[in-house]
């Protein structure tokens, strides 16, 4: 005979009653949900402007200059100090360049206490028009004659650096006991190594030594110059589309993060195996990076975040060679210009391949805490830069020819 078993199901406590069992539930889900930060950062525009470009020889004919159109993810747009006017007033140079020509508008972005940033649709920041008229000048032109495809400045803002479409470039630097006035030093660099069709160039300095990375993306190459010397020679695997300097993981060079297709390559002149190849971390899914910024904040100067065509702001620590933050669907359309802020490093500026531009928290993967901005027409160059009053000051240039730059404070909430 078998024996028969039986089995007896005691009832939890808790359940022992229909009526409590929704207010546990309830308790349970509260107790599990994940709480919000104590204290969340936002950044606060102080004053947003807009101005147009006027071509000198064009505005001496009476004709309206049309911008070349360049690359589409081209960055012809840098931000200075302006040495001309001491003052103390907030007034920063905007240099662009269109064709061969480079330009420089003075633009002043001084905060009136009396009234606040206008906001539109969805909130969106209304430019104002700068008060009187700004003076534009001529800072020079190509050696080769060619399309400038990239601008670039050194951290102190006295050497600037612009690169055509086969890869020559030319410098331009200036004294600050003179007023500010640029004067051409080194001009047709890189000149005898032209080769093949032309195509997107970057430039970009490595430190204050003198050394400078040109990214030529037609030959895949990145060419690095001593004065006007180049030094060495390094292949890339895929096409590069925008890169970024850095401080390397010791701490003691800066090393060049490169957007090579969709991987992020790190790349080091002093290294000499794997053709100077000292990373690469593939992100995305077979879809190209069109932008790459890295951090200016203090401390902060590992962080580097690249962004294209899938719309997401990948965020990377070089000391770790990994991904630390995806931020999707930072805009509309392919991302191709990212700045990272320089006073609140959770932040960044995001441009669209159309006229829209957000700054928003890369942590908390939203924009809540920032805002976010129209142009006219299409982006051709997005920079910013620090103050010594711990703002942003962010400029941008449209294909319309038209001038937006802002300065923005960071607060907590």
């Amino acid at each position: 005979m078998h024996r028969q078993m039986r089995f007896f199901l005691r009832a939890h406590p808790r359940l022992a009653s229909p009526h409590t069992m929704p207010q546990d539930l309830e308790r349970d889900k509260q107790t599990t949900r994940k709480r919000p930060r104590a204290s969340k950062r936002v950044i606060e525009p102080l004053v947003f402007v807009r101005d147009s470009i006027r071509w000198p020889q064009c505005a001496e004919r009476g004709e309206n200059h049309h911008p070349s159109p360049a690359a589409h993810h081209s960055s012809r747009c840098v931000i200075v100090d302006d040495l001309s006017h001491q003052s103390s007033r907030e007034e920063y140079d905007v240099i662009i360049s269109s064709g061969c020509d480079v330009l420089r508008v003075t633009v002043d972005l001084t905060a009136d206490t009396s009234t606040s940033v206008e906001r539109g649709k969805e909130r969106a920041l209304r430019p104002g028009r700068v008060s009187g008229t700004s003076e534009t000048t001529t800072i020079g032109r190509a050696s080769a004659r060619r399309e400038i495809q990239a601008l670039n400045a050194s951290d102190d803002g006295l050497r600037l650096y612009a690169v055509d479409d086969h890869g020559v470039m030319d410098c331009w630097t200036r004294d600050g006991e003179d007023g500010g006035a640029w004067r051409a030093t080194a001009s047709g660099t890189g000149s005898s190594d032209v080769a093949g069709v032309g195509g997107w160039c970057g430039v970009f300095p490595l430190g204050d030594d003198g050394r400078v990375v040109v990214a030529k993306s037609a030959s895949r190459t990145l060419d690095v110059y001593d004065g006007d010397r180049r030094v060495r020679r390094m292949n890339t695997l895929l096409r590069p589309y925008d890169a970024a300097t850095t401080a390397s993981v010791g701490g003691d060079g800066r090393v060049l993060c490169v957007a090579e297709g969709h991987h992020l390559a790190v790349y080091d002149d002093r290294v000499a195996e794997r053709g100077g190849c000292a990373n690469r971390i593939p992100l995305g899914y077979n879809k190209p990076l069109f932008a790459v910024s890295a951090s200016k904040a203090h401390g902060k100067e590992h962080v580097v975040a690249c962004g294209g065509e899938e719309r997401v702001v990948h965020v990377l620590d070089v000391r770790k060679w990994g991904c630390t933050q995806r931020w999707r669907n930072a805009v509309k359309f392919d991302i191709t210009q990212i700045e990272l802020s320089a006073t609140a490093p959770e932040f960044a500026y995001v441009a669209g391949l159309d006229y829209e531009c957000m700054c928003g928290d890369w942590q908390a993967m939203d924009a809540s805490g920032g805002f976010s901005f129209r142009a006219d027409s299409r982006w051709m160059g997005l920079a910013s830069r620090p103050t010594a009053s711990g703002c942003d000051v962010l400029a941008g240039w449209a294909e319309s020819g038209a001038v937006y730059a802002l300065r923005a404070r960071p607060e907590s909430e």
